[in-house]
């Protein structure tokens, strides 16, 4: 099997946890989990720990759609053509503008807290 594919299996399994606590982190029910353990290690000052937690959930949303669009890419490579490589190049597609907007959004989240509906409720008054 390729390097490539089950270094992407087993990125999936790491994001499958992360995905599930996304509403917690949005909800804000764990942010003080997630404040508490990035604190422990975090030494580059208060302002950039508050934009890193206002930006997580989006951040999240943007590691989704580049895993996304790396498997479909690695699984592109192994199927001939047919309508399923076409439905799979459209996955593609949208997992590369996805991750691309999300992460443009992730920088003004974290440096701006803008726009607030990509920020999560309890942190929208920073």
């Amino acid at each position: 099997m390729d390097k490539m594919i089950v270094a992407l299996v087993v990125m999936g399994v790491m994001l499958v946890p992360v995905l599930a606590a996304l509403p917690n982190t949005w909800s804000g029910k764990g942010l003080p989990d997630l404040e508490r353990v990035v604190r422990s290690f975090w030494f580059w000052g208060e302002a950039s720990l508050q934009g890193f937690l206002r930006a997580n959930p989006i951040a999240i949303v943007a590691c989704t759609g580049l895993w996304v669009a790396g498997f479909t890419a690695e699984l592109l490579k192994v199927i001939g053509p047919s309508i399923v490589r076409t439905v799979l190049s459209y996955v593609f597609a949208a997992g590369g503008i996805v991750s691309l907007i999300a992460g443009v959004l992730m920088v003004t989240v974290m440096l701006f807290n803008f726009p607030k509906l990509v920020v999560p409720p309890s942190l929208r008054h920073q």
